[in-house]
């Protein structure tokens, strides 16, 4: 992610919390590999995305759980604040901050290679809007590819995926924050 962020420009520092859903054993593995590897696992995981925990790893409530000082700092933040994250990361914080249930955060379709531009509004509401970044053929391609899949394929097959999320405060992989030079 600090690799991502650098055209951009900004101060950054790598935060361990924005850090993707930890998948344990199945790490790196798509959803077909998860229900081959372990048909009962995967039932489980199928009946409840947001509370199964992945063996020897974590479960979307865990990282909900553990991007709650992420969401403080956020939301504490006095300027804009440029989120570079993982997919599940993203999926989470995108749900926090549009009140949507956060337990519908696992089905949530995160494009890969766009800007989402989150800008609050008189009362308080959040006004969305995206960007593409694809600067290449066969990154569009991809990016393609990426908004057409399926929601269960795109949650395993995130893994080292990056995109991107500005975020601006109502107060206005490691992962990043980035903030202008001049703050």
């Amino acid at each position: 992610a600090m690799e991502t962020a650098k055209p951009l420009k900004y101060r950054t520092s790598a935060q361990v919390m924005l850090n993707p859903l930890d998948k344990g054993v199945f790490s790196g593995l798509c959803d077909a590999a998860v229900q081959a590897q372990n048909p009962a696992f995967h039932s489980q995981l199928q009946a409840d995305r947001f509370r199964t925990r992945f063996p020897g790893g974590e479960s979307y409530y865990d990282l909900m759980c553990r991007l709650e000082p992420c969401v403080v700092e956020i939301e504490s933040s006095l300027i804009p604040v440029v989120v570079v994250s993982h997919i599940t990361t993203l999926q989470v914080l995108y749900c926090y901050f549009l009140g949507i249930p956060i337990e519908k955060c696992c089905d949530l379709q995160i494009p890969h290679s766009q800007i989402i531009q989150l800008v609050p509004t008189v009362g308080g509401a959040l006004h969305e809007e995206r960007f593409s970044v694809v600067t290449s053929d066969k990154e569009t391609q991809d990016a393609t590819t990426n908004l057409t899949s399926s929601p269960s394929t795109s949650r395993m097959e995130s893994v080292g995926t990056l995109a991107f999320s500005i975020l601006h405060t109502a107060a206005e992989e490691r992962q990043s924050f980035a903030r202008p030079e001049n703050d």
